[in-house]
């Protein structure tokens, strides 16, 4: 996806979700039912900010490292294909991870039932920096 290229968050997700979406603070809390499309929207986001900063890495994290295959993990490869910047990401599965052929670029997936992983996490590139961490 070029940056000038434009994608309808409408047209993804539904309505609801500006705020969200053009929030520029340190920490956002979304509320919201089941099923009501918060997971996905906040994985466009993530993807859109990796695209948008390319030295910028993430820490995508759930209460526990059993659930994030399926969540966490599932829904940026989702957000990857439908912002089409699929093909620049490799979703490895073991180790789970995702890096950015490009500009190699990470998302590291860690639960939070063993904190002493998340303390041990570096960037060995220079030009890189973890700088987020979606929960």
């Amino acid at each position: 996806m070029s940056m000038s290229e434009r994608i309808s968050l409408q047209e993804q997700i539904g309505k609801g979700y500006a705020t969200l979406w053009n929030f520029k603070g340190d920490e956002a809390i979304i509320m919201g039912s089941k099923s009501s499309k918060k997971s996905k929207t906040i994985a466009l986001r993530w993807m859109k900010l990796l695209k948008q900063y390319p030295r910028a890495c993430l820490l995508a994290t759930r209460d526990t490292e059993k659930t994030i295959r399926d969540s966490v993990f599932a829904d940026l490869k989702w957000a990857a294909k439908k912002l089409r910047l699929y093909e620049e990401w490799d979703f490895i599965k073991s180790p789970l991870e995702a890096t950015n052929k490009i500009t190699r670029q990470k998302i590291f997936f860690r639960g939070l039932d063993d904190w002493q992983k998340i303390a041990s996490i570096t960037i060995d590139d220079p030009d890189l920096v973890l700088c987020w961490r979606m929960v």
